[in-house]
Order: structure tokens, then C-alpha cells, then sequence
């Protein structure tokens, strides 16, 4: 009857092998220990294998053919960029930037971004660009396919800029106005100033000051006017004013001809700028 009583207690235990009931208790916790080991480990498997599914990765080097030496404190910039969408700034969907400290090109990077940020019917251009301070020396870029796995490394081959009036720091007077030349305002023509500081627009519409941010990028533009003041002129002023605000508010793209600044959209010159006051 004892005999009996023990093997029900026990009949909760697996036997493992024919070793007395008392131990079949310790062989229970080891198979239990066991078993959730074999968990923590799969679940930190599927987390790593998340992990290494979401990165990825551009590796190549940015070069030039000219002879000419950078400056200790040139600076190389790498993006990946998203150019899906005609006239407006290229997204950046990734960035990597270094200084040179005194290394000669051919320059290696590597450029890590997360491939939940690549969609399928999107172009991509792995942009490369050399700059001193805020001017820019050489750029260039190559295209970028969907599947990091499959691209080999980049050597982006890049040209030097021409050197031009740069466009910041610099106060732009409007000269012409989609066709027709600007009119003069109480204060002068409206113009436009783009700070480096925090990317600061400022600016005078020929009637009111305004304020706001912009963002460039190689040859793309994008100037956000905020806040004005409300004071109010002649009916043609307040008609510039409205006109000035929307062609720089719908600028996409801008070039330096002849020492003018022209921003655009769609490759059509919305407005003329000079440094003459």
C-alpha cells in the first residue's frame, strides 16, 4: 500500500531512467531549466536576426581626378538620398559627415540607414560632397538601388563646382517678378537674406520684414517666410508684396547667372535677385 501511495504522488514526473523516485524530481527542474534556455535564446535570435533584417548599409569611397590637395579641415559629406519628387529637395534619408584631417581622396565611408525607409517605386542617389565651411568644393552621386545586399561598394567620382557668389550671408535685392521688374517700396526693393545660423531666412516684402527658416541642398531650395509685420502701403505694393511672398514660398530650385540669383520651379524663373541695392 505504501508502494502504492509513492508511485500515485509521483505519477506527476516523467520517467527519465530507472533511478529511484526520489530523484525523479531533479531530472523535472533540469527539463524545465532546459526547455526555457531553449526559449531565451530563440527569442534573442529572432531579435538579432529584426535587427540586422532592418539595417542597412552603402560602403564605398568618395574621389576626384584633379590634382589639387584638401584643406586639414575639409569636410566629406555622404547622403542617401530619396529624388522621387521633380522640383522639390531631395529627402535625406540617411547622412554621414567627417572631417578630412588632412586625408587625400580616395576617401572611404560607410553609410548605415534603415531599410524600412527605402520604398519600392522611390529613386535613391547616394549623393557624395567635399566642403570648406559652407562652400561647397566637389559633389557628385550615384544611383541606388532597393537591395543594400545586392549593391557593391560606391566609388563616387566627383566634380569640382565652379566657384560662385555664394548664396548666404549675402542680402538678394528683387530685381524682377514673374516678367515685370520689381517696384521700389518705402524701404527699398523687397529682398531676401539666408543666414547660416540655424538656416534663417529674413527678408522685406517692400512693405512689411518678415522672418522664417529655408532649406538648400546642391542646387534645391525650399524659403518658408513666417511671421510679418502688418503695416500697409499702395495698392501695387500690397499686390507685390502677395506675388514676392508666393514665388519664394514655391521655389524648388535656384541658380547664380552673371552674379543673380533666379529661384525656379519646374525650370521656369520665378524671380531675379541682385546684390545691388
Amino acid at each position: 500500500m505504501k508502494l502504492c501511495t509513492s508511485h500515485q504522488h509521483n505519477s506527476q514526473y516523467t520517467p527519465l531512467s530507472p533511478n529511484p523516485p526520489g530523484r525523479r524530481g531533479v531530472f523535472f527542474v533540469m527539463a524545465r531549466q532546459t526547455s526555457m534556455i531553449h526559449k531565451f535564446l530563440g527569442i534573442a535570435l529572432l531579435a538579432a536576426t529584426t535587427a540586422f533584417a532592418t539595417a542597412g548599409e552603402v560602403t564605398g569611397s568618395v574621389t576626384y581626378r584633379d590634382r589639387s590637395a584638401l584643406p586639414h579641415d575639409a569636410i566629406v559629406i555622404v547622403r542617401l538620398e530619396d529624388t522621387s519628387v521633380g522640383d522639390m529637395p531631395a529627402k535625406s534619408i540617411a547622412e554621414l559627415r567627417f572631417i578630412t584631417a588632412g586625408k587625400q581622396v580616395p576617401i572611404d565611408f560607410r553609410l548605415s540607414f534603415e531599410n524600412d525607409a527605402i520604398e519600392l517605386n522611390h529613386r535613391y542617389v547616394v549623393r557624395g560632397e567635399i566642403r570648406v565651411g559652407t562652400r561647397l568644393l566637389y559633389t557628385g552621386s550615384l544611383p541606388f538601388g532597393r537591395h543594400a545586399d545586392r549593391q557593391p561598394d560606391f566609388t563616387i567620382q566627383l566634380e569640382r563646382v565652379a566657384p560662385t557668389r555664394s548664396i548666404y550671408g549675402v542680402t538678394w535685392y528683387l530685381q524682377w517678378l514673374n516678367g515685370r521688374e520689381a517696384d521700389r517700396g518705402g524701404r527699398g526693393y523687397p529682398s531676401i537674406k539666408l543666414d547660416t545660423f540655424k538656416n534663417r531666412l529674413n527678408g522685406y516684402t517692400g512693405v512689411n520684414s518678415f522672418s522664417g527658416m529655408y532649406k538648400v541642398s546642391s542646387s534645391m531650395i525650399e524659403l518658408q517666410p513666417g511671421a510679418q509685420t502688418l503695416m500697409a502701403a499702395a495698392e501695387n505694393l500690397m499686390r507685390q508684396e502677395a506675388a514676392f511672398r508666393k514665388a519664394i514660398s514655391s521655389a524648388r530650385s535656384y541658380r547664380i547667372v552673371n552674379g543673380k540669383l533666379e529661384l525656379m520651379r519646374n525650370g521656369k524663373v520665378l524671380a531675379r535677385f541682385s546684390t545691388d541695392s
